[in-house]
């Protein structure tokens, strides 16, 4: 980071958005400045030195309400966000969608700080239902809230009656930013756009909110910001996962709802989940019903369906799940789902990049809501398809599936896609993961966001009495042999995480941009503790089976 003196300058807003280097503005043009403000070591007569302020967890969140923040630390810390997603984008939409995201996460906590705050000074305090009575509170109260002083205008559209308009005229955020010509269009409020979605999502008023710079003579920072309301709800979520039910590719589903629990948040990609909870892959997530009750619990941050083909897998009475006794284990002989993809894995690139395909419309379909709620997990690992053994195994006869997924992500960079594995047992089926992610690679980029360590274990066997029953075979379910899960896979799940999270954390892994790629944990989270330990060997999300089909949806809570 480069400093001119005696007026510090940031170089924020590059001509590429590829660019890593940042000038001083001695040799480039001014991108960004910072106020000025007092040293830091000035201390004003009768104020606390910095030894003995309060610490600030310590304090009252009501009594400093009306606190102030100093513009040059918001000026710099707001610049190192548009650097750090500047260098992570491909262009000026991409860049405007990562500041809304980063918006929205800070507009959440805006939300449920402003009520907690009502509830505890008010009486009766009250929850806004009128659209009105909610936008004026997040012209008024919100912009107060965040930027010290309302906002200077709100407006309805003439043309569209569910567009509405909120008008800045002298934005806080873009009050230190030049823009360069050839990015003329960009606009960095669109991290105040992500603030207002996720306030109106929170109040059970979906909408896509927009930034647009709107500049007059007297204010050439003027900004609007547009919403624009949805005219359906979850509803419109559940009508569309009938029509594409199922996909491993695994279909995955974010939350749009704000939800009053509070647990760690992990992007994957464009995918925001909160809470880092999440079902994995399995048979109670095939129906609609189903896939409902997972996306309305407050303690799932995703949802994932099951595997699917993409005209359906033919189940039979053979095809079913037992469990142990004496832990909480499972053995099962499923395939995929009976589902197909219209109602999606696929062993053939032209199968695959069909399916690719209809999701691709799906998420055009519904751009509004689903743009970046979607994601597409890849099947690597079934082990009880006869004849099918599981590809991860021989990772390189996965490269021309792979190479449709990768040239998927490189055409649409907000498309989520990922891996699930099989059960690895030694050290060269690690490496041969990476070397095959590191050959997919382009510019220091990876087109896949992230790993899930790992399906159940093939050629187990439980007998029938170890899950309480009986049967004419003797053993637990009608094939002899299944993929086990649960607590009995817990140790291997364990050190397949951490192993992969080494070699994706390895300067050489880092320099082929694999840094980025994150784990999701599965296998015998069936406590607390177990998911604590999940996340100590290097998982970013938990995901589970076992217990989610022997409690329900309410193992998730038990797991939060």
């Amino acid at each position: 980071m480069a400093y001119a003196q005696p007026h510090p300058r940031l170089s924020v807003v590059s001509n590429s958005s590829q660019s890593s280097e940042h000038h001083s503005p001695t040799t480039t043009s001014t991108r960004f400045s910072l106020p000025s403000a007092p040293s830091i070591h000035a201390v004003v007569s009768g104020t606390k030195t910095p030894a003995n302020r309060p610490n600030i967890y310590d304090r009252n969140l009501n009594k400093t309400r009306g606190a102030e923040v100093s513009a040059a630390a918001f000026a710099f810390l707001f610049s190192e966000m548009v650097q750090y997603t500047q260098k992570r984008v491909s262009g000026i939409n991409d860049l405007e969608r990562q500041l809304n995201t980063l918006g929205y996460r800070t507009g959440s906590r805006v939300l449920e700080l402003m009520i907690w705050r009502a509830e505890g000074t008010s009486k009766a305090p009250k929850r806004e239902i009128k659209l009105l009575s909610v936008l004026m509170m997040i012209h008024t109260n919100v912009w107060k809230a965040v930027f010290g002083k309302a906002a200077d205008a709100i407006e309805r559209s003439v043309e569209n009656s569910d567009e509405y308009m909120i008008i800045d005229n002298d934005p806080p955020i873009e009050r230190y930013i030049s823009v360069p010509r050839d990015l003329s269009q960009l606009s960095c409020s669109s991290f105040t756009a992500g603030i207002v979605e996720a306030v109106l999502d929170g109040l059970c008023f979906p909408a896509r909110v927009t930034a647009h710079n709107t500049p007059t003579s007297q204010h050439p920072n003027r900004t609007t910001i547009l919403i624009k309301l949805e005219k359906s709800d979850i509803r419109m979520c559940q009508s569309h996962l009938s029509e594409l039910n199922q996909a491993d590719l695994t279909l995955w589903l974010s939350p749009i709802q704000i939800v009053q629990f509070v647990g760690p948040m992990v992007f994957l990609n464009t995918l925001q989940i909160e809470p880092a909870l999440l079902n994995s892959s399995c048979a109670w997530s095939s129906d609609l019903q189903q896939l409902v009750q997972l996306y309305n619990s407050p303690f799932t941050g995703a949802v994932t369906t099951r595997t699917s083909t993409l005209s359906g897998f033919a189940e039979n009475e053979e095809h079913t799940v037992s469990f142990a006794t004496e832990s909480v284990s499972t053995i099962n002989s499923y395939g995929y789902s009976p589902f197909p993809l219209s109602h999606i894995t696929a062993s053939h690139p032209d199968e695959l990049q069909q399916m690719v395909h209809e999701i691709q419309s799906l998420r055009r379909k519904n751009i509004a809501i689903f743009s970046s709620r979607i994601g597409i997990e890849l099947n690597t690992s079934c082990p009880n398809i006869p004849n099918s053994p599981p590809s991860g195994y021989r990772f390189e006869t996965l490269l021309p599936l792979l190479s449709v997924l990768a040239e998927a992500t490189y055409d649409d960079p907000n498309l989520t896609i990922g891996l699930k594995l099989p059960p690895y047992t030694y050290r060269d089926q690690f490496l041969d993961v990476i070397g095959g992610l590191k050959s997919l690679g382009r510019d220091g980029k990876n087109p896949f966001s992230f790993l899930t360590c790992t399906n159940t274990l093939g050629s187990s066997m439980l007998f029938a009495e170890q899950v309480g029953g009986s049967s004419t075979s003797g053993f637990a379910v009608p094939t002899g042999i299944g993929g086990v899960g649960g607590e009995l896979l817990h140790t291997l799940a364990l050190g397949n995480v951490m192993m992969f999270k080494q070699l994706l954390s390895s300067e050489e892994s880092r320099m082929a941009g694999l840094i980025d790629i994150k784990i999701i944990g599965v296998g015998g989270v069936t406590s607390k503790e177990a998911s604590d330990r999940m996340r100590r060997a290097g998982a970013d999300i938990v995901g589970c089976a076992t217990l989610f089909g022997k409690e329900g949806v309410g193992a998730f809570q038990l797991l939060s």
